[in-house]
């Protein structure tokens, strides 16, 4: 006999991120995933903004425009692959 286990879901949340000058300190975002599995952040916009670091989510503004960036959580034995979370905020001149 064999059982066919459901994983959980998880959604991924970011914590509110403000509107930024450029030229201003490199700053740290939060996402969390609600399974409290590690989660990736990245940006699809390095022309405006770039993520790294040891945490690897020190955001960097490189130019003026929108940056927006992802949040992943590939899943685990129990969870299912979250969907993506996306948060953008606008880098303005300063």
């Amino acid at each position: 006999m064999s059982f066919n286990v459901a994983l959980l879901s998880q959604v991924i949340t970011f914590a509110p991120i403000a509107d930024r000058s450029l030229y201003t300190s490199d700053f740290h975002v939060i996402a969390k995933a609600s399974s409290n599995l590690p989660v990736t952040v990245t940006s699809t916009t390095p022309d405006v903004c770039t993520v790294g670091g040891t945490s690897g989510r020190t955001v960097s503004l490189v130019a003026a425009g929108t940056c927006t960036l992802h949040a992943d959580q590939a899943g685990s034995a129990s969870f299912d692959q979250a969907p993506t979370a996306v948060a953008t905020f606008t880098v303005t001149f300063p």
